[in-house]
């Protein structure tokens, strides 16, 4: 019983010899094109053949990263980060440390087209008592008279002598842009 305990010590210490021997570590550093470190790039370590994720990494705080324990093999090595090209090659793996070097990243230029940022106000709003109203949601034709502005807004009446009168009572006053444009007269307008 002793020596079959034994002969399973031994073997299990033979397989494990065995597969270290079998495999390695890759290292290597990242970098953007002005050799600044970039700490916490994505490293991954894909199979050549099948793209099979076998290691993957996040860079320190120096850019450096280590790939432990990689089977020889042929793979492909993979580096992204936020805003830099995604870097790609194959490397082969032998049963010495595989040193990747200084991996340097490119930024990701791109030409922004012109952009136009509108916004769109509510036609009619409330202020307290008063209605406002955003005239151009209420466009008249070209050259029309505030009169034909005024007869477009819901709730606006503007009868033949020039009163006006909104929701039923009559208007004392006329604002443009919060300011008195026509006195204290509305008919003036």
């Amino acid at each position: 019983m002793k020596i079959k305990n034994t002969l399973i010590v031994l073997f299990s210490f033979l397989v494990a010899i065995g597969a270290g021997a079998q495999s390695t570590s890759v290292k290597g550093v990242v970098q953007d094109s002005a050799s600044v470190a970039l700490p916490g790039a994505s490293v991954v370590l894909l199979k050549a053949q099948d793209s099979v994720l076998v290691k993957f990494d996040i860079t320190q705080e120096q850019g450096a990263f280590e790939l432990q324990e990689v089977p020889a093999g042929d793979y492909l090595l993979q580096v992204t980060f936020i805003g830099y090209e995604a870097y790609s090659r194959p490397i082969a793996v032998g049963t010495e440390e595989f040193e990747a070097g200084q991996i340097m990243m490119q930024p990701i230029s791109q030409d922004l087209q012109e952009i136009l940022v509108e916004a769109e106000r509510a036609p009619i709003s409330m202020r307290g008592d008063t209605i406002q109203y955003n005239a151009d949601a209420f466009q008249p034709p070209p050259n029309a008279p505030v009169e034909d502005l005024l007869r477009r807004l819901p709730g606006v009446e503007v009868d033949r002598n020039g009163t006006i009168r909104a929701q039923g009572k009559e208007v004392d006053k006329v604002l443009v842009d919060g300011k008195e444009f026509f006195g204290d007269d509305p008919k003036v307008a």
